[in-house]
């Protein structure tokens, strides 16, 4: 049973409902955390108690005040001031900087800023990762849409393919084929949201995507860096051997075969996901389903597809092309079929 912190206030408080304070009281007692949490809530609850203070008006409050007032339109009016009797009081009360009033009542909003954003920062983390994972599978999607069409537009109904060899053999070649193909592709929907700010992610830094044509005309120092950058974010499929050939992936509908996801950052053979906080990954599938995975640890998944596969590596363990026509191996943008 999940406990937020507004359930542990109106515990505290005695607002709880009691079939809700029941079960409370039955997890507080096994989790050293939440009383951690309670106790907590409980000094800050305490501090602002002590702020309970009643302040009595001066007897003479209105008279003053009408006093002033009076002193004010006579100066305004140009005649000579009455004297305003006892508005020095008032006067001093409003302009003494060490005015008890004033440091009480500042006080009492610093602990209720504090206390407000105890409450609601965690829910606005919550909201933001939420909106950038739903972002990162919004782009994935649409991605996801133009393969399809280019899948289905294909004579042999496949997957655009990753040569072994030549200035086209890395896994972000998709993105050219697509947009050679006529598919509307724009270089921000490569991006996975949850990635701004980390220094590892491979930034976008193209205004447009090539053409094959270009690509086979750029040397081989703009080769390698257009290589990085373009496929993104996203990891592709990389092809598998059908009777010992390297093909493109067949478009079958298949629910456990992955075809794009969250690249991992991969460094000396590991796997790091760094998406979406560390928390998980998304991943499309060739039914059109998109799963937001959790990462257990480098080069595992839990769960894996329905089959077992790592979508990240194929059935020897390795980011190559994947061994059968089920085996799913997705790869950064600059990964060759055969390996880096």
């Amino acid at each position: 049973m999940q406990i937020s912190d507004e359930d542990l206030i109106a515990y505290l408080l005695g607002d709880a409902p009691p079939e809700l304070s029941e079960r409370m009281e039955r997890e507080i007692a096994s989790s050293p955390g939440l009383r951690e949490r309670l106790s907590h809530l409980r000094m800050v609850l305490g501090q602002m108690e002590t702020l309970r203070h009643f302040y009595e008006p001066p007897a003479d409050l209105v008279d003053s005040t009408m006093a002033r007032i009076d002193t004010l339109q006579t100066a305004g009016s140009g005649e000579k001031p009455v004297p305003a009797g006892d508005s020095s009081a008032l006067l001093g009360a409003l302009n003494h900087p060490s005015n008890p009033r004033s440091l009480w009542d500042s006080t009492a909003l610093t602990l209720c800023l504090t206390v407000m954003c105890c409450l609601a920062l965690p829910a606005l983390v919550r909201a933001r990762f939420e909106s950038r994972k739903f972002q990162c599978a919004s782009n994935l999607r649409s991605t996801g849409n133009s393969l399809f069409h280019y899948a289905l537009a294909d004579s042999r109904g496949r997957f655009p393919a990753v040569p072994l060899q030549g200035p086209e053999s890395f896994a972000g070649v998709y993105a050219v084929r697509l947009r050679d193909s006529g598919n509307l592709l724009s270089t921000s929907q490569l991006n996975c949201p949850s990635l701004i700010g980390y220094e590892e992610a491979v930034p976008i830094q193209l205004h447009s995507i090539p053409t094959l044509a270009e690509l086979h005309q750029l040397a081989l120092q703009e080769l390698e860096v257009l290589q990085r950058v373009i496929g993104g974010n996203y990891a592709y499929n990389l092809g598998v051997v059908e009777q010992g050939k390297v093909e493109a992936p067949q478009y079958e509908g298949r629910s456990h075969f992955a075809i794009l996801a969250d690249a991992p950052v991969i460094v000396n053979s590991r796997d790091s996901f760094v998406a979406h906080d560390g928390r998980g990954i998304n991943i499309l599938f060739e039914d059109g389903r998109i799963v937001f995975t959790t990462a257990v640890h480098f080069g595992q998944i839990e769960p894996l597809c329905q089959v077992g596969d790592n979508p990240f590596r194929n059935w020897r363990g390795v980011h190559e092309v994947g061994l059968h026509e089920q085996d799913a191996s997705l790869a950064p943008s600059h990964f060759a079929p055969m390996g880096n």
